[in-house]
């Protein structure tokens, strides 16, 4: 994300000079951040040279009751603006005025303006994360995995049926790479509980290639033993439009082994 500055003056106090407050006038270049404690997108540049009346410039997306408002911070000074209820497309951002709200801190900035574009590369948190193996290079944030066709098999599991449903997995930075983007969901206790454990199911959904073929892949693990649903699709896929695509049963590790995954498939419906 480009901020850029302009028209910021002088305070006429001994905090900052006229030279040091004309320094703030220029474009920022801030990368995305992990999001606040409320979960708000924000981005920031940090260890400025200019450090009067400020060292970071922040930006931040955020819900103000049911209105989206783009705020930027420079020290004590503030922009902003509101989209109402309808959530601004950070995707296509481009020379976006900010109205100003503030000024606190060393410098005028009354009569500055600020503007915000999202340039190439850019992976905004609403739009999703990198991942080389989508158009664009963009990921969706989520995708939803629909299961079906999962029976009980031998009475060693009274509740396989909990199986077909739908489960949102999550993208997941902590093992994801950009050309092995890696989504995941873990839960405890639905799966096969007879024995009066607790188990935990894992579901995660993979696109990489291996062997020189490209694929999307869902995979469980757990009580039930380990089972692959997968397609070969051809990379970069348009990712998110992926809407209800099925995957057929690839692989299981204990075939009949509690519950019977044979028959069964999973449908994958990319979510923004």
């Amino acid at each position: 994300m480009n901020v850029t500055i302009a028209g910021m003056a002088g305070g006429g106090g001994p905090t900052c000079s006229e030279a040091e407050c004309l320094e703030y006038n220029t474009t920022y270049s801030l990368y995305r951040s992990e999001p606040d404690d409320d979960g708000n997108c924000v981005w920031k540049c940090g260890f400025l040279d200019q450090d009067c009346a400020a060292d970071e410039i922040i930006a931040t997306l955020y819900l103000d009751g049911s209105d989206y408002k783009l705020k930027v911070e420079l020290g004590g000074h503030v922009w902003e603006k509101d989209y109402g209820e309808t959530k601004p497309d950070l995707c296509t951002l481009a020379n976006e005025s900010l109205t100003w709200q503030s000024d606190t801190s060393g410098c005028n900035s009354s009569s500055a303006t600020c503007v915000v574009t999202m340039v190439d590369g850019d992976v905004p948190c609403d739009c999703g994360p990198p991942c080389e193996n989508c158009i664009d290079g963009v990921g969706p944030p989520e995708f939803l995995l629909t299961f079906s066709g999962i029976t009980r098999n031998g009475g060693l599991c009274p509740n396989c049926d909990n199986y077909n449903d739908s489960f949102v997995v999550f993208y997941d930075e902590a093992v994801s790479t950009p050309t092995n983007c890696a989504y995941l969901w873990t839960g405890a206790g639905l799966f096969c509980d007879a024995g009066g454990s607790a188990p935990t199911d894992t579901f995660g959904l993979s696109l990489f290639t291996i062997g020189g073929v490209d694929k999307i892949q869902v995979g469980t693990s757990g009580t039930n033993g380990f089972v692959l649903w997968a397609r070969e699709v051809t990379f970069p896929l348009d990712c998110n439009s992926i809407n209800e695509l099925e995957l057929p049963v690839s692989f299981e590790a204990f075939p009949g082994h509690i519950c019977d995954f044979s028959t069964s498939i999973v449908k994958v419906t990319a979510l923004p």
